[in-house]
This record gives structure tokens, C-alpha cells and sequence, in this order.
């Protein structure tokens, strides 16, 4: 799968597969980069995230 994706947030993980490539900000508690994907940009790891989420539902 090729995916381009601009600013991500999930509430627990992001997971760029092998052929993934990503251009953008991704925020998420847990980030994981797949052997071969691609990403360029930043990447922002708060770790009480997931907590807030939780909180707002």
C-alpha cells in the first residue's frame, strides 16, 4: 500500500508499513516505522495522549 498523508494524530499508535511514505507531522503516543517505509517531517510522541483522549470521551 503507498500512502501520503498530511498531519496525523491518533490517540494510541500510527504504523507506516514497509512500502508506506509519509510527508507530514504525526502525532501519536506510540509510532511505528515499518523496514522500508518512508517519512519526512516531525514527529511528536506525547505519551499522556492517549489518557486526554480517554478523559474526553
Amino acid at each position: 500500500m503507498f500512502a501520503k498523508i498530511v498531519n496525523v494524530e491518533a490517540s494510541e499508535k500510527i504504523v507506516i508499513t514497509d512500502s508506506g511514505n509519509v510527508t507530514g507531522d504525526m502525532s501519536a503516543p506510540k509510532v511505528i516505522l515499518k523496514d522500508g517505509s518512508y517519512f519526512k517531517k516531525h514527529c511528536f510522541n506525547d505519551r499522556h495522549q492517549s489518557k486526554h483522549h480517554a478523559n474526553q470521551h
